[in-house]
């Protein structure tokens, strides 16, 4: 398998980050499964051994539960709503703790957030990832550009509370404006139908977003204009967005894809899903231990390598047709084709994913709804017409305002399912060496089902 190296480079390396952060005998399993792929197999064993050292110096394996002092590093400042309060979660990490522990991911909550600083000495317990602060003592540190992206992102949200009436709807789109979602009830609808990733910025986002974008730079620039001026947009994007893996890898896949177009190079797609996997391991390996990145890597994963072939299955009761077979169609059967068409391809992407991500969607959250396939194939496209309509709407307000209803149908339509159709598949608990066996083979399928359809 010759095709996408730097995938295999960067799924070697995970296998060894992997070994550090859950050591398990079943590596083995996936480990072999990529030298059977790949020939060039001395190149593996470099990543996979340099993937156990680099995480092996980098993680640190901690107690549940540890008390003492540390060094506390700002990244992201996100509002927590409880049905008693709201406070702020100072997330970031414990670049020093007690008895030689580093670079420690956490979440810190107050009450009230601090007026200034990033960084801080720390005295209190750490459990779970919840770092239980007892004082904090601000210490001088590099600038963070966490103040300034909350701050614009509270501006966004003010703006949308004050434009739209609808509590459902506002606090949809001030979700969708800033990658912070702080309406539980909203929150819950959505990943009761397995919707969640449509409030999480995320691949889906970045492509309609670059979509449209560059769609209107092409009418109004220069072809490689237009590419340089999205790569702008696009990275001061992600600035304002943060760090998440989810985004991180989207916005690498794209800029990378663009600047390919740029300097008319191909670009295999499977390579750079390879380079944004390697990036995230490399700045910090314990992201791996994420359910977002997880999912994200592995959905990414299963529509590249999965969705030729579920469309070509599909493509048996809903075929394709020529253009000139087209053209010789009445109105009414090419409108009737172009629905189809998007039946089939709705249909190959949903199966691809959820074929490949259902075994680590039932081992975290042990149930997975079936009415999250036929939502998944509806509501996306439908609320992402309701995204590209959104900048318009803050321009003109007629289309704001059809915006606005259009988009609180469909989120009462989430919010009240079928409940007759309501089934879920239960699974109280996979063994982890099971999952990881799992997963391995469904790789293995999908990668050489790729290779011989080319």
């Amino acid at each position: 398998m010759q095709r996408s190296p730097t995938l295999f480079w960067a799924l070697f390396f995970l296998m060894g980050s992997s070994f550090i952060l859950y050591p398990h005998w079943i590596y083995v399993f996936p480990i072999l499964v990529l030298f059977f792929l790949t020939k060039k197999k001395g190149q593996g064993a470099i990543f996979f051994i340099f993937g156990l050292i680099y995480c092996f110096f980098l993680t640190s394996h901690i107690p549940e539960e540890i008390e003492g002092r540390g060094v506390f590093q700002l990244e992201k400042i996100q509002r927590v709503a409880s049905p008693f309060q709201r406070s702020f979660a100072l997330k970031g990490r414990l670049i020093y703790f007690e008895d030689g522990y580093r670079n420690i991911p956490c979440t810190i909550l107050q009450k009230k957030l601090p007026k200034k600083g990033s960084r801080w000495i720390v005295k209190g317990k750490l459990q779970k990832g919840l770092f239980k602060a007892q004082s904090m003592k601000e210490i001088q540190a590099p600038r963070s550009l966490s103040r300034w992206r909350f701050e614009k992102k509270e501006a966004v949200a003010q703006f949308f509370h004050r434009k739209i009436r609808d509590h459902r709807t506002r606090h949809f789109f001030a979700s969708i404006a800033t990658g912070d979602i702080d309406d539980r009830m909203l929150a819950m609808e959505f990943r009761k139908l397995g919707l969640g990733h449509i409030l999480a910025l995320s691949g889906f986002h970045f492509a309609l977003i670059a979509a449209l974008s560059g769609w209107i730079l092409r009418i109004i620039l220069p072809e490689k204009w237009s590419y340089i001026t999205l790569i702008a947009l696009l990275t001061g994007y992600y600035i304002y967005l943060g760090f998440s893996p989810s985004v991180l890898r989207a916005y690498l896949m794209i800029v990378l894809f663009l600047f390919g177009r740029l300097f008319e190079r191909r670009s295999d797609v499977c390579n750079l899903l390879g380079i944004a996997l390697l990036v995230e391991l490399v700045r910090d390996p314990q992201t791996a231990r994420e359910v977002g990145f997880q999912l994200s890597f592995l959905a990414t994963f299963a529509l590249l390598v999965f969705y030729p072939a579920c469309e070509k299955i599909l493509s048996g009761w809903l075929p394709k047709r020529q253009r000139y077979e087209v053209n010789k169609l009445t109105l009414l059967e090419q409108h009737a084709y172009l629905f189809t068409t998007f039946i089939r391809k709705g249909s190959a992407l949903n199966l691809a994913v959820h074929f490949a991500t259902l075994p680590l969607t039932l081992y975290f959250f042990h149930s997975f709804p079936l009415l999250s396939i036929p939502y998944n194939l509806l509501f996306p496209p439908l609320l992402g017409i309701s995204m590209l309509l959104l900048p318009f709407g803050a321009f003109f307000p007629p289309i704001g305002f059809i915006n606005e209803k259009f988009t609180g149908f469909l989120l009462q339509m989430i919010a009240n399912p079928p409940e007759i159709l309501h089934f879920q598949i239960f699974a109280s608990k996979i063994p982890f060496a099971l999952l990881i066996a799992i997963i391995s083979a469904i790789g293995l399928f999908g990668l050489t089902k790729r290779e011989k359809l080319g």
